[in-house]
């Protein structure tokens, strides 16, 4: 049932277009139409890239029926709002709520956080770490400024980050190393880490949660896409108790007339 449905599923993530390959060098004893015959036969080439309107409708469909994704920026009520942030999946809580917050998805209603990468090499996979690194500090300063009722501060929940690679250099095992290197480099904390990597039609990197700085690579192919459909929604399926307060993301200080 589920490998049926997700068996072309990559296409509805993926924009394809036609492009002009180089025509090859013909001998000299090639006739000039003869050349143009054989370079004309091998100048369709079909590149594909991901398209951020068909990920967009196609992730809608296979997410929980409670929850959207869309364009908007993560933000909290102290007013972080990390860069380079893609995709926001949240609760939504009303239809215009990103237009309510001029584009943003408040801390309270995010349930995961998606970054695209079209062609992931040493340089864009630390870019992409470094942005997933600071996203998962949202709500992490808000908790420890305020006061609370316990003794220890209340504890704010990493949102869950899903990365989607439409091609990378080097193996699985090799983008797996890469990544550890990096966290182990850095001294990332563990729980900034992001959660799932897949690379379409090669496999996903999943962070393993029994152990610190830990990830398993999973060589799916053409299963990529279910697999991963199955494991993000673990994620989201979780359920994320946060109220919302909208007074907090008002930063206006003004003292109204009262009557």
């Amino acid at each position: 049932m589920l490998t049926s449905y997700f068996k072309t599923f990559d296409d509805k993530l993926l924009k394809k277009s036609k492009k002009k390959a180089a025509a090859k060098k013909t001998s000299g004893k090639t006739s000039g139409k003869t050349a143009k015959k054989k370079a004309s036969a091998k100048s369709a080439v079909v590149s594909s890239k991901l398209d951020l309107k068909q990920i967009i409708e196609a992730l809608n469909n296979i997410i929980p029926s409670s929850l959207s994704l869309d364009a908007g920026k993560p933000i909290d009520s102290g007013g972080f709002a990390p860069e380079g942030v893609d995709l926001c999946i949240y609760k939504k809580y009303c239809n215009s709520i990103i237009d309510i917050m001029d584009g943003y998805v408040p801390y309270e209603l995010l349930y995961g956080l998606v970054y695209l990468v079209e062609k992931l090499d040493k340089k864009e996979l630390a870019d992409t770490l470094s942005k997933v690194a600071a996203a998962k500090k949202l709500n992490r300063f808000v908790m420890g400024e305020e006061e609370t009722t316990d003794e220890e501060p209340e504890e704010s929940i990493p949102v869950p980050s899903f990365i989607i690679v439409n091609d990378s250099q080097g193996s699985l095992m090799d983008v797996k190393n890469d990544v550890i290197n990096y966290y182990m480099a850095k001294s990332v904390n563990h729980e900034y880490e992001f959660d799932i990597m897949m690379v379409i039609n090669k496999g996903l990197i999943v962070k393993n949660w029994r152990e610190k700085r830990s990830y398993i690579a999973f060589e799916t192919e053409d299963d990529t896409m279910m697999w991963f459909f199955i494991l993000m929604n673990e994620y989201l399926d979780m359920e994320r108790d946060n109220a919302i307060d909208f007074r907090k993301y008002i930063k206006k200080d003004i003292a109204y007339p009262q009557y």
